[in-house]
């Protein structure tokens, strides 16, 4: 990734990945390159594609799809650790970006599961 050998962008994006949960901002990001907010923004719109706080976004959901397939942490929970704090405001978020509820998605991953290890048990007892 680019932005990783960027040594000001690497500062932020870690902050980022560190506290996903965190509410944060533009400027608090820049703050951590220590540039401006503006040069900041430029920068990381040039380099990842995208704004920095829908950077963010993507990354919370990104971590929610992954604890929703493989933990059993309840929906709230995963609301709760990304920072949202409410389970409606955080279901919102989450259809927005990947196109289905957390429930959805986990169901699916819940069924691709299954699906995977009744294939294995097949193969195993052929």
């Amino acid at each position: 990734m680019a932005a990783l050998r960027d040594p000001r962008l690497a500062r932020a994006i870690l902050a980022l990945h560190r506290r996903p949960g965190h509410h944060w901002t533009v400027a608090e990001l820049a703050a951590e390159c220590n540039v401006s907010r503006s040069v900041f923004a430029d920068r990381f719109q040039a380099t990842i594609g995208m704004p920095p706080l829908r950077y963010a976004t993507e990354l919370r959901m990104l971590l929610a799809g992954q604890w929703l397939a493989q933990d059993t942490l309840p929906i709230q929970s995963v609301a709760l650790r990304l920072g949202y704090t409410s389970q409606a405001a955080f279901s919102r978020a989450f259809k927005r970006v990947t196109g289905r509820s957390p429930g959805a998605s986990r169901n699916a991953a819940s069924l691709a599961g299954s699906t995977s290890l009744a294939g294995a048990a097949r193969q195993g007892a052929g």
